[in-house]
């Protein structure tokens, strides 16, 4: 696992996973937990758009991000 590490392959999957919730024209808002220690999940979400949202459950913290619906969703293709 450690092969893959640093390559922004967390950053780029997170990405897929906000464009697919923008595709759906549904999705008004996106949260994510992450371990207080876990430096790089937080880097991942930073780098896509999500803030710090202050603290979440079982010592972990809390980010989100606002969706906005993607763009041939609002014109109705």
């Amino acid at each position: 696992a450690a092969d893959w590490r640093g390559q922004g392959l967390g950053t780029e999957l997170v990405a897929g996973l906000v464009q697919q919730a923008a595709a759906t024209g549904m999705v008004r808002q996106l949260l994510a937990h992450a371990a207080t220690d876990n430096l790089a999940a937080h880097q991942v979400l930073l780098h896509n758009d999500f803030l710090p949202a202050g603290p979440a459950a079982e010592g972990r913290l809390r980010f989100d991000r606002a969706v906005e619906p993607a763009a041939d969703i609002l014109l109705g293709a």
